[in-house]
């Protein structure tokens, strides 16, 4: 069980946080908090539910059973849960540049916050999958200043212009 939690301000530089200065920090005018989970459990998804008011079943139910790719919206929550793609450097790429392949059985779950300003990933197989789409985000400053929602279509956009 991991959760690690980062705050950008203004959409530039990356702080580590805890999950309670990451919930606080989102909440003042310009900040951003991007929290990912590795190998969670029951308990860390009531976390992210408590700390964010919405019901843990809601996560649950989301990652046990993702029969298709689907965004929804969920009150304050827009959802996104994709197949998990694989990382692939310049040399496994025939285009010749890094990018991302399809995988199989796992899956990609994120959560975009409108208030506080978040947004909640997780990741049912290889965690570099995760952080390589963290960093293609994180390239862009700009949407990263636009709020959750822009960074939740940012990882589907990444996650959709993967080879097949």
């Amino acid at each position: 069980m991991t959760i690690d939690s980062t705050i950008h301000a203004h959409g530039r530089g990356r702080s580590p946080a805890s999950l309670a200065d990451a919930c606080q920090a989102s909440q003042e005018p310009g900040n951003f908090a991007w929290i990912e989970l590795f190998e969670s459990d029951e308990e860390d998804f009531e976390a992210i539910a408590e700390s964010f008011a919405f019901d843990p079943g809601l996560l649950e139910d989301t990652i046990r059973f993702p029969q298709r790719t689907k965004i929804e919206t969920h009150e304050n929550l827009l959802v996104a849960a994709m197949p998990v793609v694989q990382a692939l450097d310049e040399e496994e790429n025939n285009k010749g540049k890094a990018g991302f392949r399809l995988g199989r059985d796992d899956w990609v779950l994120a959560l975009a916050i409108g208030d506080p300003n978040s947004i909640v990933t997780f990741v049912d197989g290889d965690p570099t999958v995760l952080d390589r789409l963290r960093r293609a985000v994180e390239g862009k400053p700009d949407r990263i200043a636009e709020g959750s929602r822009a960074v939740l279509f940012e990882i589907v956009d990444e996650v959709r212009t993967c080879e097949t």
